[in-house]
This record gives structure tokens, sequence and C-alpha cells, in this order.
């Protein structure tokens, strides 16, 4: 049993019943969730930056492979 930790409370009142009903959870179960989640988006995005990174690189690449195959022609005589 934990004992000495800190809880959320949560509440809203229905008034139809005229209840009150509320919901308590430990701060610790209720973080660790979100730190799961803060976990998966962390790595969701490392992976999407990678994945840009070597996306631009091949673009960058391509066109600079373009130019320079333009500036050749261009440099002898501009003949296709």
């Amino acid at each position: 049993m934990k004992q000495n930790l800190e809880k959320i409370m949560v509440f809203t009142e229905v008034p139809q019943y005229n209840w009150i009903v509320g919901a308590t959870s430990y701060k610790d179960d209720f973080y660790s969730s979100l730190d799961s989640v803060r976990f998966i988006f962390a790595i969701i995005l490392l992976l999407s930056l990678v994945v840009i990174i070597f996306v631009t690189q091949w673009i960058s690449g391509s066109l600079v492979s373009h130019i320079n195959l333009l500036k050749d022609k261009l440099t002898h005589g501009g003949c296709w």
C-alpha cells in the first residue's frame, strides 16, 4: 500500500441526481502515463528529424548535380 504519497482529486456535480462524483489518483500513477507519452513523442520527433535530414540531403544533392551539369554544358559552348 502506498503511504504518504500525494494524490490528485477531481470532482464534478451531477445536478439531476444531486450527486457530487469524485475520483482520485496518486500523482506518480498519473504522471507515469504522461512520461510514457512524452517518451513516445520524443522518439517520433527524433525519427522524423532523421528522415527530414536524409530527404533534405537527397534533394539538395540532386539539385546540385543538375546545376553542375548545366554549368558544365554552358562552359563547353552551350551545346546540348
